[in-house]
């Protein structure tokens, strides 16, 4: 340590007992409040904390939900993959029906479509889709909702 430095450190006015001055990643110098200063080697920075990259997070809804009636207390469920899968692969969906609990199905990843029967006859109904990875479930992605038919001839 130069003595010119040393001598600025010791005039410095300060209320607190140390002042720590980094020179360099290996060199350290303390000054304290009474003028003393000392040189000290340091070769711990701050630790390194490895990234893996962000981290991954449950996948957008589906997109484009659609559902349509199909035969008697039957419908067909629609839908587009998320556009993001959060940086987990998707690894399903789950098709549910607020209107109908028991009526329910589990599809792979490259499934985007569903029949679904034993729905409640004449009665407006919705189907929740939701896309799962393996970090969780999306946000669910509604349909419009249908009104079930007690006939199989009416179809559309």
């Amino acid at each position: 340590m130069t003595t010119a430095f040393r001598n600025q450190l010791g005039r410095l006015a300060i209320a607190a007992t140390a002042v720590v001055v980094t020179v360099s990643s290996a060199s350290v110098f303390v000054a304290t409040s009474a003028g003393a200063a000392t040189a000290t080697s340091s070769h711990a920075s701050t630790p390194h904390i490895p990234s893996n990259g962000p981290s991954a997070t449950v996948p957008t809804a589906p997109l484009s939900p659609a559902a349509s009636v199909n035969g008697a207390n039957g419908a067909n469920v629609s839908w587009s993959a998320p556009s993001s899968d959060g940086g987990s692969a998707v690894t399903g969906y789950i098709v549910t029906s607020p209107q109908n609990p028991s009526v329910n199905d589990h599809v792979s990843a490259a499934t985007t479509s569903v029949s679904l029967a034993g729905l409640a006859a004449n009665t407006s109904t919705t189907f929740a889709i939701v896309a799962v990875n393996a970090i969780g479930s999306s946000a669910p992605a509604t349909t419009n909702p249908i009104v079930t038919s007690s006939s199989a001839a009416a179809c559309s």
